[in-house]
């Protein structure tokens, strides 16, 4: 890697934009190699195709990501996955098909939805907001009731004792 390293970083000092497939995950690997990344344009194929995939994910409130190989297989393009070489294949065409006008999910379908995508992701994340909001409220209603009744019992159990101890050094006589 020490020997590649200028060469990578020339490279990078010359990049207007940055294409990758889950780029926060290369990002990761080339900073720890000492690779100077520009910070110039990123586009996240994975990220930008999320929405086109349609499959929301209801922990994370958001699109969940789909591995590259259906994102490909959607725009048309068949390889074998987890070569280095094939997946950027893979990944410019599907930039190239996404960025294109007259392809299913391409850049007019992905400016036509985007508005519609993002209005179903801020409605999903509010539903999701407020799902949280009561399941927090009823978890703070249920400890509240239980604090109730275990301050209720164990006012119970004080007055018992002191009556008990009052019977016992006989102040109090009960008629």
């Amino acid at each position: 890697m020490s020997e590649l390293l200028p060469v990578l970083n020339e490279i990078f000092s010359r990049a207007r934009v940055l294409v990758a497939y889950n780029l926060e995950f290369d990002l990761r690997f080339l900073e720890a190699a000492s690779v100077r990344v520009p910070t110039c344009a990123q586009f996240d194929v994975m990220k930008e195709f999320a929405p086109v995939a349609g499959k929301w994910d209801e922990r994370h409130g958001d699109w969940r990501w789909v591995k590259l190989g259906q994102c490909a297989g959607h725009y048309g393009y068949r390889f074998d996955a987890h070569d280095a070489l094939e997946d950027t294949r893979a990944t410019l065409h599907c930039f190239n098909a996404m960025l294109s006008d007259d392809v299913p999910g391409g850049y007019l379908s992905l400016v036509e939805g985007s508005r519609r995508r993002q209005e179903e992701s801020a409605r999903r994340r509010e539903e999701n907001k407020a799902k949280r909001r009561a399941e927090e409220e009823r978890r703070e209603r249920e400890r509240y009731e239980r604090g109730a009744e275990g301050t209720l019992e164990r006012l119970r159990s004080e007055e018992n004792a002191r009556i008990e101890q009052a019977l016992a050094s006989g102040l109090l006589f009960i008629i």
